[in-house]
């Protein structure tokens, strides 16, 4: 369950919008305006802020930049219509996760929370996994029985034998080199050495 901050001015959008997500399991806290949705930001943190980029009182703009400040691990998913997708556009070089644009289905946005949310279990899982492995120094690297998990696993374990090359790709800190350690230790390479090397660090000399 995730918690939810929804500001938009439109009765009908909030009020379908957070019955789609409560019936989904989440919590859900509406803003009526920009100002309600910063005394909101300010009372608690939110797991989740979707947010309208035109607001009365204070613009939806100045919220995401608000809570970006305050609040760096909200997710902050933005409403906007047609005129104001360049600004949308621009919000995600900001740190938005992502957009929708008017007019929408309410399941369009259930879908955008949902990933969200399976994105922040698999996220706890792999920081389970780092202090395991920490506390242990060796054994199993990926844990947890998430479906994003499982998947994963399966995935390994079906190209461990391969001699092909793989490539793991993801967002930084997500465990591309626990998911590359994993395919090492149960290849017919697991006695070799497993050599990591950042890349980033090799362009820049």
């Amino acid at each position: 369950m995730l918690s939810i901050l929804l500001a938009d001015d439109e009765p009908l959008i909030r009020m379908t919008v957070s019955d789609a997500l409560r019936a989904s399991g989440h919590s859900v806290q509406v803003a009526r305006d920009g100002a309600e949705a910063l005394a909101a930001l300010e009372s608690r943190a939110f797991d989740v802020m979707i947010c309208d980029i035109r607001l009365p009182k204070i613009d939806g703009l100045t919220v995401f930049r608000h809570v970006i400040g305050i609040s760096p691990s909200t997710v902050v998913v933005l409403i906007t219509g047609f005129g104001s997708i360049a600004d949308a556009v621009a919000t995600i070089k900001e740190g938005a996760y992502d957009y929708v644009t008017k007019p929408f289905e309410t399941q369009e946005l259930v879908l955008a929370v949902d990933r969200i949310a399976e994105r922040k279990d698999l996220r706890a899982e792999l920081d389970a996994a780092r202090a395991a492995l920490a506390a242990r120094g060796t054994g199993e690297l990926l844990v947890g029985r998430t479906p994003a998990m499982v998947r994963l696993q399966e995935r390994v374990d079906a190209i461990a034998d391969s001699h092909a090359p793989v490539l793991v790709t993801g967002e930084s800190g997500t465990g591309k080199e626990l998911v590359a350690r994993a395919i090492h230790d149960r290849s017919p390479r697991r006695d070799k050495p497993f050599v990591a090397i950042n890349c980033a660090a090799s362009r820049s000399r």
